[in-house]
């Protein structure tokens, strides 16, 4: 499976989401607070002639099961996905044991949305013949995913 692709396209990423513990973790510490300074009385506002305002909480973000993620910026693909997909379900345990990974959710960008609904979502392939890859994951479109120096 090639890792370092020549060209650079946007990515795609094959989760499974089936496990209670997550590829990506996310822990609010203390609530977030929305915080105004907008009373002519108030120092800052008085000295600036302006508003101010912000945010305040805790929280952390950071990586759980990498087992349970998968990064690409091969063109998405039959091919390339089954070979993703292959390598997730054959990660074992120290011991040797399969750890039992399901890719369930597949992450894309505009880019590739086509690309996922055609491989997806279609019950036909483009010849004609039933399409094996029907609903074997979710398809999940983001905005916020662009090719590297976009």
């Amino acid at each position: 499976f090639e890792y370092l692709p020549t060209t650079i396209r946007e990515p795609w990423f094959l989760l499974d989401t089936s496990k209670p513990l997550r590829a990506l973790i996310f822990q609010p510490r203390r609530p977030f607070k929305f915080t105004q300074l907008n009373d002519p009385n108030q120092a800052f506002v008085f000295l600036n002639n302006e508003y101010a305002m912000g945010v305040d909480g805790r929280s952390n973000a950071g990586y759980g099961m990498w087992q349970f993620a998968f990064a690409s910026q091969l063109e998405l693909n039959e091919e390339n996905f089954t070979k993703a997909r292959s390598q997730m379900r054959k990660i074992t345990k120290a011991n040797g044991t399969p750890l039992g990974v399901r890719p369930t959710t597949i992450v894309v960008g505009p880019d590739n949305e086509s690309a996922a609904t055609t491989l997806f979502d279609a019950i036909t392939g483009p010849n004609g013949s039933s399409n094996t890859l029907y609903k074997k994951v979710e398809i999940i479109v983001s905005e916020y995913i662009t090719k590297p120096g976009e």
